[in-house]
């Protein structure tokens, strides 16, 4: 009976605190400075070499899908190392169902639905915030000026706390689903 009792409570311990990990971890940090949608995400080695369209040999490109069932509203924020804002999508509203595409210059690889044409970043950031936590989006450091782009890496996506995504996802979506 006694060891029945234990394996309850910590049943019960693991899920609490599983539980207040994945809200804590999830919560926004921050809200637009606009008063717009909370942070979702932060992408670290942004980067744009500031030539345009062919010359161009690096570009960061972010794809966001909502696969909720309504729209949600977005802004995406790229940032010089100093933290100076290199340039702002604005207020966006993304359909259900919709991906939308946003490069820091033209590339021959995506249909880029917003582009920066911003000047050079260099170690630069990605703040995306985002009226919803259901968005899922990609960033990617790339060869702008050809398809198939001679490089192309996959940048980390992170939570406001600094949370790896990939790591959480993997983490406690199984515990929780068992």
């Amino acid at each position: 009976m006694s060891s029945k009792r234990n394996f309850r409570w910590e049943r019960l311990a693991l899920i609490v605190m599983a539980a207040l990990l994945l809200i804590t971890s999830l919560a926004p940090a921050r809200v637009h400075a606009g008063g717009g949608p909370p942070l979702l995400y932060v992408v670290s080695g942004v980067a744009d070499d500031g030539a345009q369209g062919v010359n161009g040999k690096v570009s960061t490109a972010i794809t966001c899908t909502n696969p909720a069932n309504i729209s949600m509203n977005l802004v995406i924020v790229y940032y010089n190392s100093n933290s100076a804002a290199a340039y702002s999508t604005g207020a966006l509203v993304v359909a259900s169902g919709t991906t939308l595409t946003f490069s820091t210059q033209p590339s021959e690889v995506f249909f880029d639905d917003y582009t920066a044409n911003s000047n050079a970043i260099i170690q630069g950031f990605a703040r995306i915030y985002a009226s919803s936590p259901a968005l899922i989006c990609t960033a990617l450091l790339l060869d702008p000026g050809h398809n198939p782009p001679v490089y192309m890496a996959k940048l980390p996506l992170h939570t406001p706390n600094g949370i790896p995504v990939n790591v959480l996802r993997r983490t406690y979506l199984p515990a929780i689903s068992r």
